[in-house]
């Protein structure tokens, strides 16, 4: 990295990228990965892996929505109450992490504890029904995670973050 001092005095640094070969491939350190071209594949094949696990995840999810608003399902009192206090509990952690408390929330959203509390629990039933439908889906049709699969998404969200799946 290279630093100098504008005519401004403002100090720039110019970092100096790898070149796009071969060895940029070795570097990546990728198990199987020696050459340009296999980095490229390896990418893409990711990508594409990324694409159809979304759209898949998706289609499950708006068929597992619908099924869900054409369904009743009774949720006890007390387990939607327990979750609207802890969603509750958890906005006003987040706010206070961002220097805001839940009353300034409710003014800039122009809402009373009440409403909000009739907003979360509206939410709260949604969020439920569908956890019940898609777990009888996956009962009902045997469905289950293979270990590869599993094993692929774990490897897959890990590398997001710049981690391994066993960490």
């Amino acid at each position: 990295i290279e630093k100098f001092k504008d005519r401004s005095g403002f100090e720039l640094r110019i970092k100096e990228l790898p070149e796009i070969d071969d060895d940029l491939a070795i570097d990546a350190d990728i198990k199987d990965v020696n050459t340009l071209e296999e980095l490229k594949a390896h990418f893409k094949a990711q990508l594409a892996f990324r694409k159809e696990t979304e759209a898949r995840n998706a289609t499950f999810a708006k068929i597992v929505e619908q099924i869900a608003l054409d369904s009743t399902v009774e949720i006890a009192d007390e387990l939607l109450e327990t979750e609207v206090n802890a969603n509750i509990e958890n906005t006003t952690k987040r706010l206070a992490e961002q220097g805001a408390t839940m009353d300034d929330y409710l003014v800039a959203t122009n809402n009373t504890i009440e409403s909000l509390r009739e907003n979360v629990k509206t939410s709260m039933k949604k969020e439920i029904t569908i956890a019940v439908v898609a777990d009888e889906i996956v009962r009902v049709e045997g469905l289950e995670v293979k270990e590869e699969e599993l094993k692929a998404y774990v490897e897959e969200e890990a590398k997001k973050y710049n981690m391994t799946g066993e960490e």
